[in-house]
C-alpha cells in the first residue's frame, strides 16, 4: 500500500500526522517529511505521529521519525509516536531511540501526555510502551 497521510487538529493545541501504508523511500516519503517540517513551521508544538497503520518502515521512513523529532524539538515543541507495530517497536530498541522517542500504545494516550498540566519528567507516561529505567 502506497504512503498517505491525513493532517488532524486533536484537544489542547495537539496535531495528529495520521500515516497510512509503507514509509519507504520515494516521492510520498518526500511529501510526508515536508508536511511535518511544515507542521512545524506553522507553530505546531504538540505533535503526535500516529503509525497504527504503518505496515512497514525501511531507513529512509526511520529517518522521517528521527527528522520529525529534531524539528519538533528545535522548535521548542514535543512529539509523541503512537501505536508502532512490533516491528517498528524492535526497531527502537535495536537502535535505542525508544530511549528518545516518547512512544505510547495508542493515539489517545499520546494527545492525553501532552495536554497534561504538568507532563512528568522522566519516567513512564500513561500509555507508554517503556519500561522504566534503572
Amino acid at each position: 500500500m502506497q504512503l498517505e497521510s491525513e493532517v488532524i487538529q486533536a484537544e489542547g493545541g495537539v496535531v495528529v500526522f495520521a500515516l497510512k501504508g509503507r514509509l519507504i523511500a520515494g516521492p510520498r516519503l518526500t511529501i510526508a517529511e515536508a508536511q511535518v517540517k511544515s507542521i512545524v513551521k506553522q507553530g505546531a508544538n504538540k505533535l503526535v505521529l500516529d503509525l497504527e497503520q504503518v505496515e512497514h518502515a525501511d531507513s529512509s521512513g526511520f529517518c522521517l521519525l528521527l527528522h520529525a523529532f529534531t524539528a519538533v524539538s528545535a522548535a521548542g515543541g514535543q512529539l509523541r509516536i503512537a501505536a508502532p507495530n512490533r516491528r517498528l517497536l524492535d526497531l527502537f530498541q535495536l537502535t535505542e531511540t525508544d530511549r528518545l522517542l516518547s512512544i505510547c500504545t495508542d493515539r489517545s494516550a499520546c494527545i492525553q501526555s501532552l495536554t497534561r498540566r504538568n507532563p512528568p519528567k522522566g519516567g513512564n507516561e500513561a500509555g507508554s510502551l517503556r519500561s522504566p529505567s534503572a
